[in-house]
């Protein structure tokens, strides 16, 4: 997804394709090196950003990485935008138990409280409670909300 797109824009596409499709990953190609854009498509739901003068082995490991469940970022990105987006997230994860962690890294992964519990060895109604302390821990509205944090916390990375 272009992050400049002509007509809707990058950010309001990949919004709209999360709303219809949530299972659709969406990887942001640019050529816009600037805090803006990649906040911009990662707040929107895409789980990664190229940059478009990468190099053709950069883009491969991209999209098997999108495609597969993680997240990508661009080494090409300036270190004070990543070190900036990685930041905030943390911020907001500092108030955050281990358990927490463990079940937001879970959810992030796709899977559902019941698996979180065989998982953890705790009950479903235990992970989802700790779902619920998520959500207001970290002011989220929905699951897919929650994920986007993940990722930008760089909590999906391989």
């Amino acid at each position: 997804m272009d992050a400049e797109m002509p007509g809707m824009g990058g950010p309001a596409a990949t919004a709209e394709i999360r709303k219809r499709f949530p299972s659709t990953r969406v990887l942001a190609y640019s050529a816009h090196r600037e805090k803006e854009f990649v906040s911009g498509m990662l707040g929107a739901g895409a789980a990664g950003y190229l940059l478009k003068d990468s190099l053709f082995e950069a883009i491969v490991e991209a999209v098997k990485r999108v495609a597969s469940g993680g997240s990508y970022l661009s080494p090409g990105l300036d270190e004070p935008v990543v070190a900036a987006l990685q930041g905030r997230s943390r911020n907001e994860l500092g108030a955050l138990t281990d358990r927490e962690r463990e079940v937001l890294r879970l959810l992030a992964q796709g899977k559902t409280t019941k698996e979180i519990g065989a998982e953890l060895r705790i009950s479903p109604r235990t992970a989802e409670r700790h779902r619920e302390n998520l959500m207001r821990k970290l002011d989220a509205h929905s699951l897919a909300d929650l994920v986007r944090i993940a990722v930008r916390a760089g909590m999906c990375r391989d």
